[in-house]
C-alpha cells in the first residue's frame, strides 16, 4: 500500500509539471501561428491532433515511467515491509510484538484512569 501512494504521489508531480507546459505553449503556437500567417494557422489545424495525440502519448509514458527517486523510496517501503514481515514470524519477534502491545496497553490504561 506504501508503495502505491509513494507511485501515486510521483505520478501527480509529474501530471501538473506537463499540464503546465502544455497551457503554456498552445497558446504561443496559436498566437505565433495566427500573427504569422493565417494559412499557417490552418495548418496548425489540420496538425492539432496529431501534436495532441502524441503530447498525451508522452504524458503517459513520462506519468507511468517512475523517477529514480521514486523507485528508491519504494524499493526501501518493500524492503521494510519484508522486515517486519520477516520479524513478525520469527519467535522473538512475535514475543516482542507482544510485549509491546502488553505495555502499551497498561498505558493506554494508566492514562485513562489519569484524565478521568
Amino acid at each position: 500500500m506504501i508503495i502505491l501512494l509513494v507511485y501515486l504521489m510521483d505520478i501527480l508531480g509529474t501530471i501538473r509539471f506537463l499540464l503546465l507546459l502544455l497551457l503554456a505553449i498552445i497558446p504561443l503556437i496559436v498566437i505565433v501561428s495566427w500573427a504569422n500567417n493565417l494559412e499557417l494557422f490552418e495548418e496548425f489545424k489540420k496538425h492539432f491532433k496529431k501534436f495532441v495525440f502524441i503530447y498525451f502519448l508522452s504524458l503517459a509514458v513520462f506519468t507511468l515511467i517512475p523517477s529514480n527517486k521514486t523507485r528508491m523510496l519504494m524499493l526501501g517501503a518493500y524492503v521494510g515491509q519484508v522486515g517486519i514481515q520477516t520479524f513478525k514470524n520469527s519467535d522473538i519477534g512475535s514475543k516482542a510484538l507482544l510485549l509491546l502491545e502488553q505495555k502499551l496497553d497498561e498505558a493506554l490504561k494508566n492514562d485513562t484512569k489519569e484524565t478521568k
